[in-house]
Formats: C-alpha cells, sequence, structure tokens
C-alpha cells in the first residue's frame, strides 16, 4: 500500500471520526479497569442473493496440493513450519452491483501441519473491521461446516473461530465450509463502493496462520496492512450481470450466459496469497504485453489517457522488476483505477491505483511514476516473498519504496532525523497515532517507508563499496529465489545479507551498521502496543501476536 494521508476525503473522514469516540487523537489511555469499548453501528439490510454452490472434488485438491508442494520445493525458505497447509479455496461469488452487495459459498481445504491437534480453526475476517461497519458495511457469515458437518463458531471483530466437532489432528485433512452474505461499506477504499465502483480486497475469511508465535490474527490497519497468509490455490466462479467489467485475480477458464443476464466466469489462480476483483461498469480495458507478462489496465473513460501513461509505466516496471528479481511467474497483472483515500493497494495479479488529477502534468509525473512502479513491486515483495505485514511491515512496504525509487533514478528519500521516530523493524503495533482508522500514522509512514527505503539503498551502497556493484542486485536475486512462494522475516533478509557479505569478505561485519540504520532482527515482540489495536485486540479476544 501506498498511503496518502493528506489527501483524504474529508467526507470520509468526518464519519470514521464520528464513529471513533474515544479512540480520538486526543484521547487519553484508557485505565486498565475500564477499557474502551467500540460501539457497534446498527446491522443494515443485506439484500437476499442466491448463489449456486459448487464443489471442491478430490481430484482437484490433489492435482492443486501437488502443484503447490512442485512450485515450494525449489524454494527451500527459512524451514519454519507455517501452517495451515495444503490451502486450496474454492469461491462461488455472486455480485450485485446496484445493490452494493454480495453472496458468497467458501470451501477451503487444508492440513494440520503444524504438530499438535487443532482444536479451534482460526480466520481473518476483515470486512467485519470497525472501520467499514461505521460507514454501512456488514458481512454474515453462517452455515459452518467441516466435512459437511455442521459445527458452532463465533465472529467477534475480525476474528472468526470454527470449532471442529474434535480437534484436527496432525496430519488430518479437513473441508471447511460457510456462506457469506455482505452490504459493501460506501467508502473510497480497498473494500467498499463508490459511484459505479466495487473494490473487494481482503473480502472473505481468511485462515490464520500458524508460526513460531503460534495463530496470528491481528486487528485491522486501514493506514497500511495486517494481512498476513500463505501461498495457495484458488478457484473463483463469478456471477455477475452481463457487460459488467472487472478484474480479478486468476486466469480464466471459461464462461456462462444465465436466462437471468447474468454470467458465470470461473477463473483459477495457483500459488498466490489471496484474490482481489475491482469492477465498474464502466470500465474498458487496455492491453500491453512485456516478458511474455500481459498487463490489463482497466479504466474509466473519462481518465484514457492517465491509463495509458500507467500502462507504459507498467509495462516498464514489470520488465525491470524482471530483470532484477527474478521472473514475474503469472502471465498477467492488472493495473486498475479507481476512486481512493490513498494512492494504491496491491493484491497478488492485481493492484489498485488512484488517478490524481495531476498525473500527467510534467511537474508529478515523477512522484506518480513512483506510485505505480510502487504496487507493482508489491508483485514480488509480499505476494512472492511473503511476510507478516503487521509485525514486520518494512519487508514489503520498504522494499517496494526502495524498488520503485531505482526504478525512477531518482535519490531515495533522506530519511527524517527525529529521535521519536520508530525503528524501520518495528510492527504496526508500535506507533502512536491512536486512531488509526482516519489516517496512517506520521511515524508508521517516516519509520516504515521514507527510514526503510532509505536503510536498503544505504546498505546496497556499502554492500557495493566493500564487495563491488552487482553484490547487492545479486543477493537480492537469490533472496528472492530462496523465499519465493514462502515467508521471510527482518532475521531471514539479515541473515541472508550477511551471507553474501561474508562470501564476498569473510571479514566484513555489518552488525553495527545495520544497528545504525535502525534494521533490527529480534526486537519487534517487544515494541509497544498502540491506542487503537488495544481496543481492537479487546474487540477480538486476542492479543496481535
Amino acid at each position: 500500500m501506498r498511503a496518502n494521508g493528506i489527501g483524504l476525503v474529508m467526507a470520509v473522514t468526518g464519519l470514521l471520526l464520528a464513529g471513533c469516540g474515544a479512540a480520538s487523537p486526543a484521547a487519553k489511555a484508557p485505565a486498565p479497569k475500564a477499557p474502551l469499548r467500540i460501539v457497534e453501528p446498527p446491522v443494515p439490510k443485506i439484500p437476499a442473493v442466491a448463489v449456486q454452490e459448487t464443489e471442491l472434488s478430490p481430484r482437484t485438491i490433489a492435482s492443486d496440493v501437488a502443484a503447490l508442494a512442485a512450485l515450494r520445493s525449489a524454494h527451500p525458505g527459512d524451514g519454519i513450519v507455517r501452517g495451515p497447509g495444503q490451502l486450496v479455496f474454492n469461491i462461488d461469488l455472486v455480485l450485485k452491483p446496484k445493490e452494493h452487495a454480495f453472496a458468497a459459498h467458501l470451501e477451503v481445504h487444508m492440513q494440520d501441519n503444524i504438530g499438535q491437534p487443532i482444536p479451534v480453526l482460526y480466520f481473518n475476517a476483515w470486512p467485519d473491521a470497525h472501520h467499514f461497519r461505521i460507514v454501512g458495511g456488514y458481512e454474515q457469515v453462517s452455515r459452518v461446516t467441516v466435512d459437511g458437518s455442521p459445527v458452532r463458531f463465533s465472529l467477534h471483530g475480525t476474528l472468526l473461530r470454527v470449532y471442529p466437532q474434535t480437534p484436527v489432528a496432525p496430519g488430518q485433512s479437513v473441508l471447511v465450509a460457510m456462506d457469506l452474505r455482505a452490504k459493501l461499506p460506501e467508502i473510497p477504499d480497498r473494500y467498499g463502493w463508490t459511484g459505479q465502483q466495487v473494490a473487494l480486497g481482503n473480502w472473505f475469511p481468511m485462515p490464520a496462520v500458524h508460526d513460531q508465535y503460534g495463530w496470528v490474527t491481528p486487528p485491522y490497519y486501514s493506514g497500511g496492512d495486517s494481512f498476513y497468509s500463505l501461498t495457495a490455490a484458488f478457484h473463483l466462479h463469478v456471477t455477475a450481470p452481463k457487460g459488467y467489467v472487472y478484474a480479478v485475480t486468476g486466469d480464466r477458464q471459461g464462461s456462462v450466459e444465465h436466462p437471468d443476464g447474468t454470467v458465470t466466469t470461473d477463473y483459477s489462480a495457483i500459488g498466490v496469497r489471496d484474490v482481489a476483483l475491482m469492477g465498474d461498469t464502466n470500465y474498458k480495458v487496455l492491453s500491453g504485453t512485456v516478458d511474455g507478462i500481459r498487463v490489463l489496465t482497466y479504466t474509466t473513460p473519462q481518465n484514457l489517457a492517465t491509463a495509458r501513461q500507467m500502462e507504459r509505466i507498467g509495462l516498464q516496471a514489470m520488465h525491470y522488476y524482471d530483470q532484477l528479481y527474478g521472473q514475474y511467474p503469472f502471465p498477467s497483472v492488472s493495473i486498475c483505477l479507481m476512486q481512493g483515500w490513498f494512492d494504491g493497494m496491491e493484491y497478488p495479479r492485481l493492484v489498485m491505483v488512484v488517478p490524481e488529477p495531476t498525473f500527467l502534468d510534467a511537474g508529478q509525473a515523477l512522484a506518480d511514476r513512483v506510485t505505480v512502479s510502487h504496487e507493482l513491486a508489491h508483485q514480488w515483495f509480499f505476494s512472492l516473498v511473503g511476510d507478516d505485514e503487521y509485525l514486520t511491515p518494512w519487508m514489503d512496504e520498504a522494499f517496494a519504496a526502495f524498488s520503485s525509487y531505482r526504478l525512477a533514478k531518482i535519490p531515495q528519500p533522506w530519511p527524517y532525523d527525529n529521535q521519536e521516530t520508530d525503528d524501520v523493524t518495528d510492527p504496526v503495533s508500535a506507533f502512536p497515532d491512536p486512531d488509526f482508522t482516519v489516517a496512517p500514522s506520521d511515524d508508521y509512514d517516516e519509520a516504515v517507508y521514507v527510514n526503510g527505503s532509505y536503510a536498503l539503498e544505504q546498505l546496497r551502497t556499502i554492500m557495493g563499496y566493500e564487495t563491488g556493484a552487482s553484490v547487492f542486485d545479486q543477493m537480492m536475486r537469490a533472496y528472492v529465489q530462496r523465499y519465493e512462494y514462502r515467508v521471510a522475516t527482518s532475521q531471514d533478509f539479515l541473515h541472508h545479507v550477511k551471507q553474501a557479505f561474508a562470501a564476498q569478505d569473510p571479514l566484513l561485519r555489518l552488525s553495527s551498521e545495520l544497528a545504525a540504520l535502525d534494521i533490527h532482527s529480534s526486537d519487534a515482540l517487544a515494541a509497544p502496543v498502540n491506542h487503537w489495536a488495544r481496543l481492537e485486540e479487546q474487540e477480538n479476544g486476542r492479543n496481535w501476536h
């Protein structure tokens, strides 16, 4: 994500401030014995939408599990077991753009690969974040089953708990299914609707990751990303009005027209961490190709000139990153022009970019070029090389910012010289803005984006000075190769950097340089938790880590 706190839509800001109550910037920290409560708005009316359900076949599951194993086999990662494993999704989605609603039936196959029984399956249900509910959003979960049998479940805040009838045993696989009905919030955001636009980002319950810290169920963070997911296989069946144009993560497999004027189109995406959709009644599509990758740009007619410029930038960026980090493994990527309070947002094989009025102005071309290329750099850093975006946001945001500035051939932004600025490697919870629903914390932007990008550039400079200009780039390609389709931590990256240094000169030591750049490997969990995170944790009933 590339956030633009200054450019917030004022109407949305007013709504959000009205809904946040005691979480306003002037609020004091809550007393331990009298914690603040999140006041829920009324539940909106959700239209009744029928869904034609399909099912995952054993053959499809077996084929996808084998394909995922083959993808990971060439990329060893760090050896940490993260689960659940063997994730295969089947989602039947019915879009109702005029009603600003959707319904879906979700199935997900998963295996207990963590070596201990799993009595409760955790999902992060991002559409139920307070950020969306206070502007009219609501997602209802119902009819939850495990291997076809109805089970008990609970949804508090953004945390969905599913209770199998018996704990899932180590090595056992289960199929979890559920129905979803949603009223989209009216908000220019990665999830919601504005005018003719529908954005479905982080729109369905995602299985929480179990890693070395246990189950990871962080609160939602509107000014950045809280998302953490594992590489999976997705089968998506989208039913929408005939003629409705949308971009979606995945490859088209075929479509069927129905007598009621709708069309169901099937998509598959193997080796991605999520699927997103961006639609607009007035979308037109531009198409270009570079290095065998189709770059599809979705635009409304009034933004056609801007879209052509974005397409050119997109083609340049995909070629540049292909050369820098290794071949993009998918046949296409989509750039979707949208309305939003931020600059852009990334998803696997799909990015959302907000066209500014100044995009085509000569004086603004460089900054806007950075926005488009920043979001496309995320195709490597989070989409291919995953990370815990709440615990280590710098692992994708700083890497994307650094990459986009290199592409634009402009200096990395100079770091903020502020004693109060947090470490580059701090988690989202470290940053002090008490109201993350209105704007991203300035400290978050400064530490993660600006100082993080600067730190990577300084690391490249040190490496080039000590070992030769090409060593840093060789190290980065090897880093992507090792962690592609897997997850990397700060400690993994720093270990990889030190290994590259040692291979060139065993006497070189980086510890002092890394500390001076505020890059650390193991202090993240000691960071304080901000006020807003406490509120959502309280609602979820769990700590963020």
